[in-house]
């Protein structure tokens, strides 16, 4: 199943009562707890591109573009704009959980400023590195990001992308 939750809240996360607290202030110490939790599992490079996502959006007369669905059902979209055979820019959009937008942010990242030869080499293994790594059950958004990516370079330079998408992901991940 894709997407599910990888930190789950506990059983006495809704009190009983709310008697002399404000609905707000419930929430917000709800969302606090979430969030704590969810950085006992998450890096901080991954916790920091959930709360911030770079380079969400559309680009308008794209260079390249790149839309693959994965295995999980989660649909990614990646834009380039190249110029003199280097990313200038790269955005993205995904229906997906917040993981996958966190991967696809970390793919359009680190496809700037390299040319698409260098680009075309990003994979799974990539993205995850330079997110220090991802929950078992998480990876493949990492997968759906890299081969998005060699999508969007694909339509720009065919000849750098062909046959070289994963298939699966590496042993010891999951799809």
């Amino acid at each position: 199943m894709c997407c599910r939750p990888s930190v789950y809240l506990r059983a006495n996360a809704v009190p009983d009562e709310k008697i002399g607290r404000a609905e707000d202030d419930w929430v917000e110490g709800l969302q606090d707890r979430v969030i704590r939790d969810m950085e006992k599992v998450y890096s901080t490079r991954v916790m920091e591109l959930w709360k911030n996502p770079q380079n969400a959006g559309s680009l308008d007369y794209p260079d390249g573009y790149g839309q693959v669905t994965g295995p999980c059902g989660d649909t990614m979209q990646i834009w380039l704009r190249v110029r003199e055979d280097v990313v200038v820019e790269a955005t993205f959009w995904t229906d997906g959980c917040g993981t996958s937008v966190v991967c696809a942010s970390m793919a359009t990242i680190m496809a700037k400023d390299r040319t698409l030869e260098q680009a075309a080499r990003i994979d799974q293994q990539s993205v995850l590195d330079e997110l220090g790594g991802l929950p078992e059950e998480d990876r493949h958004c990492a997968l759906l990001a890299a081969n998005t990516l060699r999508e969007a370079i694909g339509c720009v330079r065919p000849e750098l992308t062909k046959n070289r998408a994963e298939r699966s992901a590496p042993p010891g991940t999951a799809t």
